[in-house]
């Protein structure tokens, strides 16, 4: 695989996740939510929308292990914050946030040759 067709993938999950982001942060606004689960949504989206569009502009591992941080936020605060969350905010929570650290942490597999802390 060529160079460019590895960096047009790279920045179209780069793209795919500012679009998760950008739902996460946007659910507060379709769907009632109490204060905690407001903001949670509102600030782990736009911090998720951020670090993307910074990686769309310039990749770095450290946005990509940012992201796949935030990704796993986004995926457990509804477990961890309890409050204010239906079973369906929660599993939309869970899928935005496995879709935002999906590519990173596939770059980071990719890019590291199989042999990242990903893989032990």
């Amino acid at each position: 695989m060529s160079k460019t067709s590895t960096t047009n993938y790279d920045k179209l999950g780069d793209g795919i996740s500012l679009l998760a982001g950008l739902t996460l942060a946007g659910l507060p606004f379709v769907v009632t939510l109490t204060d905690i689960a407001f903001w949670s949504a509102l600030l782990t989206g736009g911090l998720i929308v951020v670090l993307s569009a910074i990686a769309l502009w310039r990749q770095h591992e450290g946005l990509d292990w940012a992201r796949v941080v935030t990704g796993i936020w986004a995926g457990i605060s509804p477990w961890v914050l309890i409050d204010g969350f239906t079973l369906a905010v929660s599993l939309a929570h869970l899928a935005l946030g496995l879709i935002a650290l999906a590519f990173p942490a596939w770059r980071r597999w990719k890019d590291d040759g199989g042999s990242s802390a990903l893989t032990a």
